[in-house]
């Protein structure tokens, strides 16, 4: 629904079943930490396949990249945050390490590139 965040209640991971939802799992810290991005990017590559966009920000580990190649793999958008503009650039740079990211952006430049994208199909 637009207008609406999602956030993952505390020790669960936020992920899309395959009704389209958003759910919550219990289970193990994934990077060390509760909720990891990896099984929300995953979960969502595998019910909207190219119909997701990913954005990998600032942090730290390698949280988001395997989820981020298997959106990147299934046809859709990858965008991961630039170095200059992290405060930690691991996340990012795992994400880049995979091969599969669109576009390396500052953080001010993400919002207008996601804007471009809706209106003209590409990050360009």
């Amino acid at each position: 629904m637009a207008g609406t965040v999602h956030v993952a209640p505390a020790g669960r991971h936020l992920i899309i079943t395959p009704e389209r939802a958003y759910g919550a799992i219990t289970g193990e810290r994934i990077h060390f930490t509760h909720s990891a991005a990896d099984p929300l990017f995953l979960s969502a590559a595998d019910v909207y396949g190219s119909r997701v966009v990913a954005v990998v920000l600032t942090g730290g580990d390698s949280d988001g990249a395997a989820g981020a190649r298997a959106i990147g793999l299934a046809g859709a958008v990858v965008i991961a945050q630039d170095e200059a503009s992290s405060q930690i650039f691991a996340m990012p740079k795992a994400t880049i390490a995979t091969g599969q990211v669109d576009a390396i952006l500052p953080v001010a430049a993400i919002g207008p590139g996601l804007i471009r994208l809706i209106e003209t199909g590409s990050l360009n």
